[in-house]
């Protein structure tokens, strides 16, 4: 995401500067502007280039050539996929006509300005490059390269820039306070949903779960078993270690690298469940080589 702001405020001052150009129209004045202007958007971003640079330099990731069709990945936009939380196949009918709405809207001025004879490329068109090639990537990126969901994350920018270039360059008309009423009325029917059902059982399932800590000892190690099918609910047992200190096995980021705390399976001890090191469908971290048990 900060490659794809760093390139946007490049074309945003890039445009400005080509703007200053054609009034003095001097391609000396234009070269000494562009240089200044990028040279202090390089000065401003150089601290977090070098970490950037550091984290994929020494992070190890696990990458996979999963991937979703390409058909799925279309329908995923006509979807409005990023907006879509729980329920895929009940909030789908919301949040497509969001979608519609967002597509008639730029539509509509689009062709105001061809039928006006006004169209010409605007400020906010410049949205428009970093839309192309996030979705570029979005459709060519193997779900499970990096550190994996990349179609999921590439779907999230996708939109971010497609809002920024439709409420950028649309101009109201008659016609957008009544779209932007039906949007608004649809988003709160589908947030309506989740507060009233999803949030309800979610924060409920949390509570108990953060309650159960009151049971447990400082420093204890807890072996969580998952029987929830909500896919939200996998590392809810997290919540049990919100007020004292615990060794949760289920914790999953302590074994991936672009976490800052991570297990030392070196002194690791080997752990058990009673006799057993090892329960078929159920995992926890240990070091089976550790001759401390």
């Amino acid at each position: 995401m900060y490659a794809f702001l760093g390139l946007t405020c490049g074309l945003i001052t890039f445009y400005f500067t080509l703007q200053a150009y054609r009034k003095k129209q001097s391609l000396k004045a234009l070269y000494h502007l562009l240089l200044r202007e990028l040279d202090l958007l390089l000065l401003l971003s150089l601290p977090t280039l070098i970490m950037f640079f550091l984290f994929y330099s020494t992070v190890q990731f696990y990458p996979s050539d999963e991937r979703y069709p390409v058909a799925v990945l279309l329908q995923w936009i006509f979807d409005a996929r990023p907006l879509i939380v729980f329920d895929y196949n009940f909030e789908k009918t919301f949040t497509k006509i969001i979608f519609y709405i967002l597509i008639v809207m730029i539509l509509f001025d689009l062709e105001k300005n061809i039928v006006k004879k006004t169209f010409c490329i605007q400020l906010s068109d410049v949205f428009l490059i970093p839309l192309f090639i996030t979705f570029i990537l979005y459709i060519f990126t193997p779900n499970g390269a990096s550190a994996g969901m990349m179609s999921d994350r590439y779907a999230l920018i996708l939109f971010i820039f497609l809002l920024l270039w439709i409420v950028s360059r649309v101009k109201l008309t008659w016609i957008h306070p009544v779209l932007i009423v039906i949007a608004m009325f649809t988003h709160i029917l589908l947030q309506l949903k989740h507060y009233n059902k999803d949030l309800w059982m979610l924060d409920k399932h949390a509570r108990t779960l953060y309650a159960i800590s009151e049971h447990i000892e400082e420093n204890s190690i807890v072996l969580p078993i998952n029987f929830s099918d909500h896919w939200m609910e996998i590392h809810f047992s997290n919540y049990i270690g919100c007020t004292k200190p615990l060794i949760l096995l289920e914790n999953y980021e302590s074994t991936v690298n672009w976490f800052p705390v991570l297990l030392n399976y070196a002194n690791l001890p080997n752990l058990f469940l009673h006799q057993w090191n090892f329960i078929t469908g159920i995992e926890w971290k240990h070091n089976p080589d550790s001759e401390n048990k």
